[in-house]
């Protein structure tokens, strides 16, 4: 269970769309933010980083405006405004560990948010000291490839793991490649030569999964990773827990 996982099919009310936009918006925008910053420049074709979180925000039909306030706002343009990474290691029901990443321009209100999620009585969840969680977890890369795109890629399977690719296995409407870390820019470099578009990031999985077999705990730990995810600060949430 990593970052990104789906738990459930959820109806379509109008309210339900509105704010799936909403959060994709959000999504996108730090996403935006943190490739200027990375990149240090405002022009995508000087930026590749920013060129390629731009490129991603089309999908969801990120406005102009949106973009532009981005940029700016990870570039620290904007009077007032400090704009950062956070990388907060947890802990979780029946003692999984969590690494959730966020972007935010004010962790006074991020990390007390995410502390209160974590203890919420349901979670028996705790922020934990520095290093005391990372260590669990390899750095990974992984990439979302639209699977109408993919099947009309013949023979790109093999390709990319001769490029490095240590796993390949479809989700939902996608394929979903990963590598480790020192392989992911081959990858990115790979897809592109052959014009095919894919969300990409650097993310973890654990070292060793901790396989909860209680259907309380593990609905609990579901839970927790959805109300952490559902926050517009969060981006990705990572645990060691193995959940069938």
């Amino acid at each position: 269970m990593s970052g990104h996982s789906k738990w459930a099919k959820l109806k379509h009310s109008k309210p339900l769309v509105d704010a799936k936009k909403s959060k994709n918006f959000s999504k996108h925008s730090n996403l935006i933010a943190i490739a200027a910053k990375q990149g240090g420049n405002p022009d995508p074709k000087l930026n590749p980083y920013l060129k390629e979180a731009i490129e991603n925000s089309r999908q969801v039909n990120l406005p102009q405006d949106n973009i532009e306030r981005a940029i700016k706002r990870g570039l620290g343009l904007i009077p007032g405004i400090i704009f950062e990474e956070l990388t907060i290691e947890a802990y979780g029901p029946e003692g999984v560990a969590l690494i959730i990443k966020a972007a935010t321009d004010n962790k006074n209100r991020t990390i007390p948010e995410i502390r209160k999620i974590l203890s919420q009585t349901q979670s028996h969840g705790a922020i934990a000291d520095s290093g005391s969680v990372l260590w669990l977890f390899q750095e990974i890369g992984r990439f979302e490839i639209d699977k109408s795109v993919w099947d009309k890629n013949s023979g790109i399977e093999l390709e990319v793991i001769d490029a490095g690719a240590t796993d390949v296995f479809p989700d939902e409407n996608s394929m979903t490649v990963l590598t480790g870390k020192e392989s992911f820019e081959n990858l990115k470099k790979l897809f592109r030569s052959k014009s095919v578009n894919f969300e990409a990031e650097l993310g973890y999985q654990a070292a060793t999964e901790i396989e909860v077999k209680n259907k309380d705990a593990a609905e609990k730990i579901i839970q927790l990773v959805e109300n952490l995810e559902e926050r517009d600060d969060v981006g990705s949430v990572y645990t060691n827990a193995k959940i069938e």
